[in-house]
């Protein structure tokens, strides 16, 4: 509760709105809670999400050879049809059909299983989640958007409108908030609720706040076509390759952490030749994996 998104999420818009929050009892229990409460708003971080989805992954790997294959095929459906009837956009009825026998066999047993089938929109937000897991989810039909935020702007800076969410942006700016990027791509923005300063700490805060209420967020981003603000990385860890090539290791370690088999990943490319990565394989995915084909494993903490 020391987190300003906890004060918003759990407590301020319970108030406004009237809706029970259940919170889970610890990170083990995320799943089993889930599935008992089914929620119909849902908010977690990207890392909850990464872990949903290597379980998924693994319990696919375990079964037989007809389900894995209608999985794959239907998913690979909804990876261009389910996001486009999320979004509202035309989809031919063909497509519809397909999709539709894919709910009864494939999506509506896992959003079920997953406790999400209830779900009317979810949010993730705290770091950047990665474009295809992101994308996994709104393929079975889960409203999931992003959404980016500061302790010192009341948590609100940006978010994604219905029908214009993109797995690669963060949306557009909320309203009353302005936005703005520095020379070298770090967010600014200013709002009505831009903090008004760390307590006891002029120091800081006029790091971080200048005369004229602007924030720097310490991210670098752009802006796209459509005016959606992408966030690149932190702005201190953007470099750049022996070749001149912008270098963002967050990138990079999302696309990684999209192999069941990688918890974490941390890439490394500035002022380098090439890119390289520390990888921490998932050992409950790699477990699995040995097991299944009879392979002798040791675990070496």
């Amino acid at each position: 509760m020391a987190w300003v998104g906890d004060n918003i999420f759990s407590l301020a818009q319970a108030y406004v709105i009237g809706f029970c929050v259940n919170c889970p009892e610890n990170p083990e229990t995320v799943m089993t809670d889930l599935k008992e409460i089914g929620p119909t708003y849902y908010f977690a971080p990207p890392a909850i999400y990464e872990t949903v989805l290597t379980k998924v992954m693994i319990r696919m790997e375990d079964a037989g050879r007809i389900k894995r294959s209608m999985f794959n095929y239907f998913m690979e459906l909804a990876k261009s049809v389910g996001i486009r009837i999320l979004d509202g956009k035309h989809v031919s009825f063909s497509e519809k059909f397909l999709y539709s026998i894919g709910q009864i066999l494939v999506y509506g047993p896992l959003r079920n299983n997953l406790g999400l089938s209830r779900t009317r929109l979810a949010y993730t937000a705290g770091e950047a989640i990665g474009p295809e897991i992101f994308e996994f989810f709104r393929s079975l039909g889960i409203n999931i958007k992003q959404l980016y935020g500061q302790t010192e702007a009341s948590v609100f800076i940006c978010a994604q409108p219905d029908g214009q969410v993109k797995a690669d942006t963060v949306g557009t700016a909320y309203p009353g908030v302005e936005l703005r990027l520095a020379d070298n791509s770090e967010v600014f923005y200013r709002s009505p609720g831009v903090f008004h300063s760390y307590y006891k700490n002029p120091e800081s805060t006029a790091e971080t706040k200048d005369a004229e209420g602007w924030v720097a967020t310490g991210d670098a981003g752009f802006f796209d076509e459509d005016g959606h603000l992408k966030i690149i990385d932190r702005a201190k860890d953007v470099g750049r390759m022996t070749d001149g090539t912008m270098f963002a290791p967050k990138y990079i370690e999302n696309k990684l952490k999209f192999f069941p088999f990688i918890k974490e990943a941390v890439a490394f490319g500035d002022e380098k030749d090439y890119a390289t990565a520390f990888i921490c394989i998932d050992i409950e995915a790699v477990s699995n994996w040995a097991e299944r084909r009879n392979l002798a494993y040791l675990r070496i903490y």
